[in-house]
């Protein structure tokens, strides 16, 4: 890991002091942020512990409203994501930004290392993630694998299909970028792939099924508002629901329209 720096401007401080380091307490808050992120994500947080910047790199919906996304995004993961615990194994810093190194017990990240900056404004939040390594690819996809259980509505042999993918298709190299710059491309091919059998109609529809009876609907009634869905979505990708706001909305519209018309269906 690059050691954390502080730019001198021009002249400088001739008088040789060093920079002012983190105190006591900034270290503890800046560990509590830590752990807020990567162990107990809560909705709450969003708008608390993040900066603009570091919201814009995790969440993939093109929007500019990043933090009502990203308590979307928390509460539908339902902490499926989050790792057991973390080792901040190196923490430096000034009073006004900090540098540190987390690695992963458990959750999407297990077994990784990542740097992660972060910015002093009005508390200390989380300004970027600039780094992620990972030694064995396998310790990753054993994370995931709990992950997927955990939200209950991927079964077992389309869980270890996206978790092959991602060991045998992506690799080390594309993982770790992906995950830096946001962009986990990835994710999608696989889900068309194991979900879908290479197609995004058939992967919603599954996906969409799949949620409808986890959320308690009789499987009559999700087996005709998925359906509905898959009608009114035609064309739409993956991608495009993840990214495109509008696309969502449209999504989310359909399955709606769908539920009372399926209920009117009699289902």
């Amino acid at each position: 890991m690059a050691a954390f720096s502080v730019g001198a401007g021009c002249g400088g401080d001739d008088t040789g002091s060093a920079p002012e380091s983190l105190s006591e307490a900034d270290t503890q808050e800046v560990e509590t942020v830590l752990d807020s992120a990567f162990v107990n994500s809560d909705p709450a947080d969003c708008a608390e512990i993040y900066t603009e910047k570091a919201l814009d790199q995790a969440i993939t919906l093109e929007t500019d409203d990043l933090v009502s996304a990203c308590e979307e995004d928390i509460e539908q993961a339902k902490g499926s994501g989050d790792a057991d615990a973390i080792d901040v194994t190196e923490l430096e810093g000034t009073p006004a930004d900090a540098t540190a190194t987390v690695t992963f017990d458990g959750g999407e990240l297990n077994g990784a290392s990542a740097t992660v900056a972060l910015i002093e404004d009005d508390g200390w939040r989380i300004d970027e993630l600039t780094d992620v390594e990972v030694e064995d690819l396998a310790s990753v996809a054993e994370g995931q694998r709990e992950s997927l259980k955990s939200l209950g509505f991927v079964d077992k042999s389309s869980s270890e299909c996206l978790l092959g993918y991602l060991e045998n298709e992506v690799g080390v190299e594309e993982f770790e970028r992906s995950v830096v710059e946001g962009k986990q491309d990835y994710i999608f091919d696989s889900a068309r792939l194991c979900l879908g059998g290479g197609s995004d109609a058939v992967a919603l529809t599954l996906i969409v099924n799949e949620q409808l009876l986890d959320a308690g609907l009789p499987k009559g009634q999700a087996n005709c508002v998925a359906a509905f869905v898959l009608a009114e979505l035609d064309g739409v990708t993956l991608e495009d629901i993840a990214t495109d706001p509008e696309a969502k909305k449209m999504y989310e519209r359909s399955a709606l329209k769908g539920a009372k018309e399926c209920v009117g269906l009699g289902f």
